[in-house]
């Protein structure tokens, strides 16, 4: 029996390699003679870097740069021995980083991530970057600057450490001071960046922000966007929208912008399906209404094409439940443990049980 465990992050607290070694321990209970293997998933969030790197040997390195609302923070990313750098943009601008009272995208900037790319270029022959999701939605404009670009406001003052604040009194931009070796560029989101459907709309819903907040943004990204070399055919592209906009500062600069689960699964995953009999995958759910990752639908999609039989497992708030072709189990959490209690231990647990589960339901009869 060959298993192929490809699952993404669950939640904040367990990487998709934790996950995917979690599944295989649950497999080997039922099934000891199982052939697994092992493909850690990703969609752009963080984690990313983490899993193409599974099995490849990279030296993990840290950087001092400024976080969201320009503060010191040290921050990872990765080098192998081909000099190819590995940095996921949720590690510098993700949301973990300000408590629910500073989620203000007016206040925010992506310049710390500049500073990590800027630092990065100096040793790097590539750069892999994933975009997810960002506490900033200034358009790149900090990210820009700390590599070099300028920026004008109206009173053709120089501005320095720009943010989303500034995008409204943009008057020139100069973008011919960056400097970045070749990059690939995944995205968690390939939504446009302004309209109904971008990512401005979208995000800034999710975060709370009101509607004056975003027509406001709207507007102020729209003035800004014609200010860049061609860039007003380049806002509505897809993925433009990626990390508050940070996939349209690429666009502008002429780089390609690529999904990133399917990168993921092309580069780790696909290679794998041929031969197997089964595939497991998961992610940790905010709900059960739809999907927190990229990942769960695209190895549904992959498995189904594929024609072979796929599981996945889904942790909420208080339960962990499997999907399979035929019927779903469910593994509760006493009522008497509050979520606070959870640890990423109990986690790993579930999803062992869970994968021992169906393992023994599904496919421990030919072994008997």
């Amino acid at each position: 029996m060959n298993i192929v465990i490809s699952p993404d992050k669950f939640g904040d607290n367990v990487t998709a390699v934790q996950a995917a070694e979690a599944m295989k321990r649950g497999v080997l209970r039922e099934v000891p003679e199982a052939s697994i293997t092992l493909t850690p998933m990703a969609d752009g969030s963080l984690g990313t870097s983490e899993a193409l790197l599974y099995k490849e040997e990279a030296e993990k390195k840290y950087i001092k740069v400024l976080d969201p609302h320009l503060r010191p923070i040290e921050v990872p990313y990765w080098i192998n021995k081909k000099n190819v750098v590995y940095i996921d943009s949720e590690s510098v601008l993700g949301l973990h980083f300000l408590e629910k009272n500073e989620r203000n995208l007016l206040a925010t900037s992506s310049y710390g991530l500049g500073e990590l790319l800027a630092a990065a270029s100096k040793e790097a022959s590539h750069i892999v970057l994933s975009l997810g999701t960002s506490a900033s939605a200034d358009m790149g404009l900090g990210m820009l600057e700390a590599l070099g670009a300028r920026f004008h406001g109206e009173n053709g003052q120089l501005l320095q450490q720009t943010g989303t604040k500034d995008l409204s009194g943009l008057s020139h931009a100069d973008v011919s001071g960056v400097t970045l070796p070749p990059m690939t560029i995944l995205c968690k989101a390939s939504l446009p960046l302004t309209g109904p459907q971008g990512a401005l709309s979208t995000f800034g819903l999710q975060a709370g922000e009101s509607d004056g907040v975003i027509e406001f943004l709207e507007s102020a990204v729209n003035r800004a966007a014609t200010l860049f070399n061609k860039g007003t055919d380049k806002k509505d592209q897809p993925g433009a929208g990626a990390a508050g906009g940070l996939g349209f500062a690429f666009l502008s600069l002429n780089y390609s912008l690529h999904h990133a689960s399917s990168f993921v699964a092309e580069k780790l995953l696909q290679k794998h399906l041929n031969n197997a009999d089964c595939i497991f995958t998961g992610e940790g759910q905010v709900d059960h209404l739809e999907h927190t990752s990229r990942v769960v639908p695209l190895i549904r999609k992959l498995a189904e094409k594929a024609d072979i039989p796929y599981y996945v497992v889904k942790t909420f708030t208080n339960n962990t439940t499997v999907e399979a072709k035929e019927e779903t189990l469910s593994f509760e959490f006493p009522d008497e443990v509050s979520p606070e209690e959870i640890t990423y231990r109990d986690t790993l647990q579930k999803i062992e049980d869970a994968v021992a589960e169906i393992t023994l339901k599904f496919h421990k009869k030919p072994y008997q």
